[in-house]
């Protein structure tokens, strides 16, 4: 018996030993492996964190003139028209704002179709894609142009905006709408480009283009302001500025930086617009979710408890989307890096990027809710002149809120990248159905904090569903790419490199 026990246990403990060693193995094929991916891949991470890093810097900086430029061209619109034409013209803006969802799709789809191909080093596909954009924007843009120039020879559109049977503004209302939606439809002729930026890592460009035009914009506004203008002379005065830019950026890209991807219809495919519609077209329908949920929320809390309650919902969420955005800022030019390094099968950089930047705007958008929550009904009440002022347990709300929409949004982002968009627009759709479901039929019973309970709940299962499929999707990918290898192989590779 002695001697059987005595052989059992030197038996456990070399099956100990043997597992120990395996997994020893297995831990040092993994580093090795590891090792030999960060150095085939070295040369395209230090480009992507370095174009991603100037692209966040631009875009902010963009935001930043952005605001500034809000702050300066309102009072000074208002000086050159009046009230009363200042309204018509921001009707009419948003009117032409609502032409903007004729983009199906296509500009989030270039992003990530060209990324890929970017990632393969495939010139010509990228060609065919930017050539068969071109077309496609061509085609909506005559569309466009036709419709502006319907409404405005329709004789109702006084009456749509609201004017007096006879008003003095009657015709300068369809001139207006003619003349906005016109320059509307040759700016999106050139909407190719800032898309086009993103998807080759150069977002940077864009954001220069918009500083450019802000630049143009305050300068218009100027001569105006001190020459006079009428309503129609203030319409291209604020509409040039951009057509310039884009147009400027257009010519910039085509025959200065990437002549070789520069359009023609030589280039332009079928099989081209199906893959970029095949992101595309369900981006969109995340473009309608977000929204479905940024717009619904005043309409149901009017319809619900009263157009008196919508400031109280409406001014500190203007307070929290400026946060949300510059999170936002810091996760979207890693899209097009996501899906050119799934096309070099750099799963790891994936992995390792994405945690650090959903950590990043993790800390940031709760160092923000703690501010808010402590600072911010003293904040609104000054800023409102005590016309709103929000309890804590509201701002506890949005900012738990605001902190699960991050989170959901950056996964939404890595799952872009990755090219997962339909189950990236599913889950956007019902976290949008959720959110307005859910508002409507809590309101009534909890007031005004309903809307932030509604939207935690929402975007709580599409944050609990995405990480988990970005994740399974990232091991997938690094199963098919690094298949088992033994080790000795690899070191050795490693000792000669």
């Amino acid at each position: 018996m002695a001697e059987r026990s005595k052989a059992l246990t030197e038996s456990t403990r070399e099956q100990k030993l043997k597992s120990q060693h395996g997994a020893l193995l297995s831990f040092l094929n993994e580093m090795a492996i590891e090792e030999l991916e960060i150095s085939a891949h070295a040369p395209h991470r230090e480009r992507r964190e370095r174009n991603a890093r100037l692209t966040i810097n631009a875009s902010i900086a963009a935001r930043v003139v952005a605001y500034a430029v809000r702050l300066v061209a309102i009072p000074l619109s208002l000086r050159v028209l009046g009230r009363e034409q200042y309204g018509l013209w921001l009707s009419v803006g948003s009117i032409i704002a609502w032409m903007g969802v004729s983009d199906l799709g296509l500009s989030s789809g270039l992003v990530n179709s060209v990324g890929r191909a970017y990632g393969r080093n495939d010139w010509n596909q990228i060609r065919t894609l930017v050539s068969t954009a071109f077309v496609a924007f061509g085609l909506v843009s005559s569309i466009a142009l036709i419709i502006a120039c319907t409404l405005s020879a329709w004789p109702s559109v006084p009456a749509l905006l609201g004017l007096a049977k006879g008003s003095h503004l009657a015709h300068q209302a369809s001139l207006l709408l003619g003349i906005c939606g016109s320059l509307f439809a040759f700016s999106f002729l050139l909407q190719a480009s800032g898309p086009l930026t993103l998807s080759l890592q150069e977002g940077y460009l864009g954001s220069l283009a918009n500083m450019a035009a802000n630049g143009l914009l305050i300068a218009a506004l100027g001569i105006i302001a001190w020459r006079g203008a009428t309503l129609t002379q203030f319409a291209f005065a604020m509409g040039a500025p951009g057509l310039i830019a884009t147009g400027s950026l257009a010519f910039y890209l085509f025959f200065v930086r990437h002549p070789n991807i520069r359009p023609s219809f030589r280039w332009c495919r079928r099989e081209s617009l199906r893959i970029v519609m095949g992101f595309g077209g369900p981006l969109f329908l995340v473009q309608l979710s977000d929204i479905g949920i940024l717009y619904s929320a005043n309409v149901v809390v009017s319809n619900r408890l009263g157009p008196s309650s919508v400031p109280l919902y409406s001014v500190p969420l203007s307070l929290f989307m400026v946060c949300q955005g510059i999170c936002y800022l810091l996760v979207s030019p890693y899209i097009a890096c996501y899906a050119e390094a799934s096309a070099r099968h750099d799963w790891t950089w994936i992995r390792h990027t994405a945690f650090r930047r959903l950590a990043l705007v993790m800390t940031l958008i709760t160092v923000f809710g703690a501010g808010a929550i402590a600072f911010g009904p003293s904040v609104v009440r000054i800023w409102t002149h005590a016309a709103v002022i929000p309890s804590r347990q509201f701002l506890l709300a949005m900012s738990i809120y605001f902190l699960l929409m991050v989170w959901a949004t950056t996964n939404g982002a890595l799952l872009n990248g990755l090219g997962r968009v339909r189950i990236l627009a599913a889950l956007h759709l019902t976290t949008a159905a959720l959110f307005v479901t859910g508002s409507y039929l809590i309101l009534p019973r909890l007031g005004i904090i309903g809307i932030p309970i509604a939207g935690t709940a929402a975007y709580l299962i599409e944050g609990c569903v995405s990480l988990p499929v970005a994740l399974r999707h990232l091991a997938k990918g690094q199963r098919q790419a690094l298949p088992p290898k033994p080790i000795m192989p690899i070191l050795t590779a490693m000792g000669e490199n």
